[in-house]
């Protein structure tokens, strides 16, 4: 059976094929930032709130989109403790990771959709929600992607929400 961090990872797909975003939010915690890598795109991470703004605002110009997972990675991450969870200089914490690799496709009314992404989602106790979140953007394509998504969205929500930050 898949552990309770799997089953997480694989209904956050599920909620994005079905473009379900509250149940989406609703499996990380309130806390929770995407974080968005290479550090070289400059994009801010973002809220829950910001998040959800930015997923609703993007989903108004696909006609259909679809995430498949191409690889999965899970384990346990250890690195050093904060000073105030744990004393001593070798003590280390430990954390359920699990990291995805993706494509997203989707059809838009000027074209097709192409991306690839690396998430790696980090887990509260239980593994029930997420509570970080670093998504790899295939680098290459956001440009593209973006120029083809505010032409899609010019004179709309596309000035005030972002796709990627």
């Amino acid at each position: 059976m898949a552990s309770e961090e799997r089953q997480t990872a694989d209904a956050i797909v599920n909620a994005f094929n079905t473009a379900d975003i509250n149940t989406l939010i609703s499996l990380r915690t309130p806390n929770c930032m995407r974080i968005f890598q290479p550090d070289a795109l400059q994009f801010a991470p973002q809220t829950n709130a910001q998040y959800r703004a930015s997923l609703l605002a993007i989903l108004q110009v696909f006609s259909s989109f679809k995430i498949t997972v191409t690889d999965v990675i899970e384990g346990t991450s250890e690195f050093p403790a904060r000073t105030d969870e744990q004393e001593g200089e070798n003590a280390f914490t430990q954390k359920k990771k699990i990291i995805m690799y993706v494509n997203a496709r989707g059809e838009t009314p000027i074209g097709e959709y192409v991306n690839q992404y690396v998430w790696k989602m980090g887990f509260e106790a239980g593994g029930k929600r997420v509570n970080e979140w670093e998504e790899y953007v295939d680098v290459v394509s956001v440009e593209c992607d973006n120029q083809i998504l505010a032409r899609l969205m010019k004179g709309r929500v596309w000035r005030e929400v972002t796709f990627l930050g």
